[in-house]
């Protein structure tokens, strides 16, 4: 009896010891720390512009005004190493060039159009050419049959030998 619980000591103090030879913490292992973020992954971002005028309309779809581009990050440090404003790469890559030159040169103009109605034709599917999954869906576009008024069926019911719990009040039934 004595044995086991040697042994089983000794098993906890060999993995106490390995756990505290490691270089993380056991809280590391289980992500139980806080993680700071990295200052090299931080990115900067252009300040915001306040305009001169509060009075003046925020610019509007087909203006022809855009927002001047924020440089990016290997531009600012260019500007920062050298001292001089980097000159965006406009030049197109053979990849980018390849890419350009298979592309249709013809646009189609009323696009838009086209896909609107698209959708219009898309929403107006009658109810027939759906995809039904279940035969309880079907059955419910099929006509539901007539409406029977309640004393008369009640009175048929009356004339064939079947009694009913209930009798039903004479109220004139509303269209």
């Amino acid at each position: 009896m004595r044995l086991p619980v040697l042994a089983r000591l000794g098993a906890f103090s060999l993995l106490t010891i390995g756990l505290a030879g490691c270089s993380s913490t056991v809280q590391d292992a289980f992500g139980l720390s806080k993680r700071s973020p990295d200052e090299f992954q931080v990115v900067r971002r252009a300040p915001l512009v306040v305009p001169p005028d509060y009075r003046l309309r925020p610019p509007g779809a087909g203006t022809g005004t855009t927002a001047p581009a924020a440089n990016s990050t290997s531009q600012d440090a260019y500007t920062a190493l050298t001292g001089q404003p980097a000159q965006p790469d406009t030049a197109m890559s053979p990849a980018e060039q390849t890419l350009v030159s298979q592309m249709p040169q013809r646009s189609i103009p009323d696009i838009r159009q086209t896909v609107n109605n698209e959708g219009d034709q898309v929403a107006t599917l009658d109810r027939g050419s759906y995809l039904f999954l279940f035969t309880w869906q079907r059955a419910d576009d099929q006509a539901q049959g007539t409406v029977l008024d309640p004393l008369a069926e009640s009175q048929r019911l009356r004339q064939n030998g079947i009694v009913t719990t209930r009798r039903l009040q004479s109220t004139p039934l509303q269209p």
